[in-house]
């Protein structure tokens, strides 16, 4: 911090924290915090509020300043930490009246120094939890114990009474008199005009705060939206291949099992040699049994398979998440696809959406999935694509449904080509 002589105030550092004064220090005690000597373990990894106190030696508060400080792991003050709050206190904008004509302010949205704008915070003005008033009393409590002067009252002027005025009569100096009231209305005036835009301003800046925490929170809760589509469609997937494996093994098993009942009514109805009929029989009631047992896997693996399809199919989101919140219609999720446009996914197509992005633009367009693969390469390059490499510029065609593969990719010359080959 900037040396700067504040020895004709007393200085407090003040701890803030959900609406009360945490802690309090002197200014020789947040030093040797600054400086390693002292470390905090309960604000380890945090990043406090905290307000430097400029008080006159009454204790009247003269100047605030609301500034934030990070304390790493270890509890100990961030080292990189220097923000000049003492010359800030004394370089404060004029700021509310506490009852003693108004302070010396600095926060986020009051800073003569811009660039100190991040390592400030704004005040909370709203009735019931005012940080002005909670600071006020603080001071007041003195909790510091700090040496209070008693404040040295204005010698009174002395009254002359006139004993020949009446009550009725009119006052001396009743001119002087209004014109004192009136200044001290305006100053009156001045002061609430100044705390309420003062009020405006942290509300605005707290407004910024709130949306740019609210926009972070939702990207994160998009992205773990994303993941979990993108995991359960990964699963469904799995779960088709493996349904498909155990369909094609089934098939393969009856085939088999078929194939061994034919071999043992050839082998019965022969009737040659009866030993090695017996046991070639013996052999292939064990080959079929394996195989029934088998088959009868390949049906419970496969119904099982069919089970859990269905119930990631059927999986609910939790409650209070995002995808909830989109099932229930209070979030939209609005994708961007070349050929649609931006489409609004209903809930029950979410899942097939991020399973295959261009099968589902494509359906939506009313094309197949080739179809829509080939026009998204003439989209995206609207060049003739014949295989000698011609590469001339073409008109894109901007809806699928209009693209024809082999007119609208080739250029002029290459259509005849192509028209004369199919001739």
């Amino acid at each position: 911090m900037q040396a700067v002589d504040l020895s004709a105030y007393h200085t407090a550092i003040f701890f803030m924290e959900n609406g009360r004064v945490a802690r309090q220090m002197r200014l020789s005690e947040f030093e040797s915090l600054l400086d390693g000597y002292l470390g905090l373990s309960d604000l380890a990894d945090q990043d406090v509020k905290a307000v430097l106190v400029l008080m006159e030696k009454t204790l009247v508060i003269r100047s605030l300043v609301f500034f934030s400080l990070y304390f790493d792991e270890e509890g100990r003050a961030d080292s990189g930490w220097n923000l000049p709050v003492e010359a800030l206190a004394m370089e404060g904008r004029r700021g509310p009246d506490l009852g003693n004509g108004p302070i010396q302010l600095v926060c986020r949205s009051q800073t003569p120094r811009p660039e100190c704008k991040s390592l400030l915070w704004d005040p909370i003005m709203t009735p019931g939890s005012n940080d002005f008033q909670i600071v006020q009393k603080a001071v007041a409590n003195n909790t510091l114990r700090l040496t209070a002067e008693t404040p040295v009252k204005p010698p009174e002027a002395a009254i002359v009474v006139n004993p020949e005025s009446s009550p009725s009569s009119p006052a001396m100096g009743a001119p002087g008199s209004t014109t004192e009231e009136r200044e001290q209305h305006r100053q009156k005036l001045a002061s609430l005009l100044r705390a309420q835009r003062l009020r405006i301003r942290t509300l605005k800046g707290q407004y910024r705060e709130q949306t740019k925490l609210l926009r972070h929170e939702q990207r994160l809760e998009i992205q773990e939206l994303r993941l979990q589509i993108q995991e359960q469609a990964q699963q469904a997937e799995r779960a088709l291949m493996v349904n498909e494996q155990l369909e094609q093994k089934l098939v393969r098993s009856k085939e088999e099992l078929q194939v061994l009942q034919q071999q043992l009514s050839e082998s019965l109805s022969q009737g040659a040699n009866k030993d090695s009929l017996l046991a070639e029989n013996v052999l292939l009631q064990e080959q079929l049994a394996r195989r029934e047992q088998e088959l009868e896997k390949a049906q419970t693996g496969l119904q099982e398979v069919r089970s859990e399809r269905d119930q990631l199919l059927a999986l609910e989101p939790t409650e209070d998440s995002l995808l909830a919140r989109v099932r229930d219609g209070d979030v939209f999720v609005v994708a961007y696809s070349p050929g649609a446009g931006h489409m609004t996914l209903p809930y029950s197509d979410i899942d097939r959406y991020f399973l295959s992005p261009e099968r589902y633009v494509a359906e939506r367009c009313n094309v197949t999935e080739a179809q829509y693969r080939e026009w998204l390469v003439h989209y995206e390059s609207p060049r003739c694509q014949h295989g000698g490499g011609c590469g001339e510029p073409l008109m894109r065609t901007s809806a699928p449904a209009e693209f024809r593969s082999g007119r609208d990719d080739r250029c002029e010359k290459h259509q005849e080509t192509l028209l004369a080959r199919q001739a």
